[in-house]
């Protein structure tokens, strides 16, 4: 870094140069920290982070491999229903 009286001895144009030069430098850098934060923003998920589920971006589901065969979910008409028979007299009763 450079001393007060080191910068003070240079010309005006010096200082106009050296100026301008700090503002593109300080423009690239401010374009790369905003680059560098969407990598950060992109890259976090509730899943690698302590983010909350409302911030992910992308929903991870898992996806079936099976087809959609186009039947109704449950039991299909004309299945045979098969359960165990009421007994007339149990066992035991167990009251819950």
């Amino acid at each position: 870094m450079r001393s007060k009286e080191e910068i003070g001895k240079h010309s005006k144009d010096e200082l106009v140069d050296m100026v301008y030069n700090l503002l593109i430098a300080v423009d690239k850098l401010t374009d790369d920290v905003k680059v560098l934060k969407e990598e950060i923003r992109v890259l976090k998920s509730t899943k690698n982070s302590s983010l909350p589920p409302s911030h992910d971006l992308f929903k991870f589901k898992n996806q079936s491999l099976r087809e959609k065969s186009g039947k109704k979910s449950g039991g299909q008409p004309g299945h045979k229903r098969e359960t165990f028979p009421m007994s007339p007299n149990p066992d035991a009763t167990i009251e819950h």
